[in-house]
């Protein structure tokens, strides 16, 4: 999902094709559910450590994550940008030295990594999360939906992105501590919630406009309300969760693509954006950019494209993975 949002805006569909937008915008949401979902699932079932968790965490992704920063930042100092034309998509900063050294954001996804850098920091209240009692836990969700509408979306700053997904992290906790409970629900729950989901995009692409990332709206009487995003995703995770479990057991190629995909969930995240800059710097030099846009082309090539590098990018890992072994890590996060 990830993945498939950076390639949709690399061919230009446009972020006012509201029901699409709301599928696929904000899906670092997933990212961060799934995240949440792993802690609960690997690191606390197994016997949380904190200190061996951030040395893990620093091996796996930051090591990676500094080299290939590292790559774009000289991009960033030889051409001014962070290549010849990358388009900054996130009107809110315009300066993009500002952004490089509020986050070391040096090119697209990267803004992710000194975020969930501080969620790692903060383990020690995920933990106390899931100590606490049910209802109270549920009532902190709710309670995070209403932070995250309220302050909205804003990469730029770690801390603010901190508070903006937690809700989402926390959330993933919860359905890993409350899976077996959660896999046992009826056919009609997944109808209703279903149905629930799509009643609030419908709604939402009624009512509300797009603003940074998000699904804002503001009444007649001059209320704002940030994102409703949290409203929609928290659903659309809780779906994603239970239909990749039924996909898994429907079919035996699948049950095997998938733990490969999250095997190499952060290869792709950081392989990704070679291909996004090679794909930007040909269309720019050719002339075109967005070059799909209000096209009928744009839905089918982006979803081939998308499939493509998520499979190039697999491909690379695997092959650098065989070829240099633990050391992979270093470079790719795998």
């Amino acid at each position: 999902m990830l993945l498939g949002e950076h390639e949709f805006v690399m061919y230009g569909y446009s972020r006012f094709d509201k029901l699409f937008a709301l599928t696929f915008n904000s899906s670092t949401a997933f990212f961060v559910f799934m995240s949440g979902f792993m802690f609960f699932w690997i690191y606390y079932r197994r016997g949380f450590q904190f200190g061996a968790f951030l040395k893990g965490k620093f091996r796996n992704l930051f090591r990676p994550y500094f080299l290939i920063a590292t790559i774009f930042s000289v991009l960033h100092i030889i051409y001014g940008t962070y290549t010849g034309r990358i388009a900054d998509w996130h009107s809110g900063v315009e300066n993009n030295l500002e952004r490089f050294l509020a986050v070391t954001w040096t090119y697209w996804s990267f803004w992710y990594m000194p975020f969930i850098t501080v969620v790692f920091i903060m383990s020690p209240v995920y933990l106390r999360f899931i100590k606490y009692r049910l209802g109270l836990q549920i009532f902190l969700i709710i309670f995070g939906i209403f932070v995250s509408s309220s302050i909205g979306r804003y990469d730029v700053n770690a801390f603010h992105s901190c508070a903006y997904f937690s809700v989402y992290y926390i959330f993933g906790i919860f359905c890993a501590q409350h899976y077996e409970r959660i896999k046992n629900f009826s056919v009609k729950f997944w109808i209703a919630l279903l149905e629930l989901y799509l009643m609030a995009i419908l709604l939402a692409s009624a009512f509300c406009f797009y603003n940074y990332g998000a699904m804002s709206f503001q009444s007649s009487w001059g209320v704002l309300i940030k994102d409703f995003t949290p409203i929609f995703k928290l659903p659309e995770c809780l779906l994603l969760l239970w239909v990749a479990e039924k996909l898994a057991n429907l079919s035996e190629v699948l049950k095997k693509i998938l733990p490969i995909m999250g095997k190499y969930s952060f290869a792709i995240f950081f392989l990704h954006n070679f291909f996004i800059a090679i794909f930007e710097e040909v269309a720019f030099w050719a002339g075109m950019e967005h070059p799909l846009q209000n096209t009928a082309w744009i839905y089918p090539v982006g979803f081939t494209v998308t499939i493509f590098v998520c499979g190039i990018c697999i491909l690379l890992a695997k092959f650098l993975k065989d070829k240099i072994g633990a050391n992979s890590r270093v470079y790719i996060g795998v």
